[in-house]
């Protein structure tokens, strides 16, 4: 027997997200990343570490990949062709621990807004994308931020900019071109008076 979408909805044990059968393109995500789950219900909520380093994935695979997923602890998409499409996709995960996108060289300043909504980061890799240290303001939406990697031009001054990132995100260690940044003692102290 049939069922309605009315039904569907409202009698199974499932969300109707869980519920609702895949298109071919999605299917096609679903084979070549997840070992070919025999249907949408067999896709876990909860995903630990996810790497796509490397792969051909999409904005829409990740699209595809948060209307079933509500939680990934580490989501690796280095060198992935995506742009800020895919981290507005990013945005209807419940929870994210760790996001590396390393060398998406699509990326740029206009996604800092997205991220910022990624409220449960605890590490964020920039590094070879073309975000800024400008286009990091507005990040202390980002509490629980522990970790942050960025590429800047070694030839740049960045102390008063660092010093703005630290005033939003006092308890986070940042990274600049794979070194630890070490703050000034003096400069944070006058920052404080």
């Amino acid at each position: 027997m049939k069922k309605d979408k009315k039904n569907i909805a409202s009698g199974g044990s499932l969300p109707y997200t869980k519920q609702i059968k895949w298109n071919r393109q999605e299917k096609a995500f679903w084979q070549k990343y997840f070992n070919n789950p025999p249907e949408p219900e067999a896709i876990p909520d909860k995903l630990g570490i996810l790497s796509f380093r490397s792969c051909d994935i999409s904005n829409s695979d990740i699209g595809f990949l948060t209307s079933r997923v509500k939680s990934i602890e580490a989501l690796e998409l280095d060198d992935a062709d995506i742009t800020k499409e895919a981290i507005e996709h990013l945005k209807r995960l419940e929870h994210l621990g760790e996001l590396r996108l390393k060398g998406c060289t699509e990326l740029e300043n206009d996604c800092i807004p997205d991220i910022t909504k990624l409220k449960g980061l605890k590490m964020l890799h920039l590094v070879g994308t073309n975000v800024t240290i400008d286009g990091l303001m507005g990040m202390h939406t980002l509490s629980k931020l522990e970790k942050l990697f960025l590429s800047v031009d070694p030839k740049k001054d960045i102390t008063r900019k660092m010093l703005e990132l630290k005033s939003e995100l006092p308890q986070c260690n940042f990274y600049i071109n794979y070194s630890l940044y070490t703050f000034d003692e003096e400069a944070c102290s006058g920052t404080n008076n």
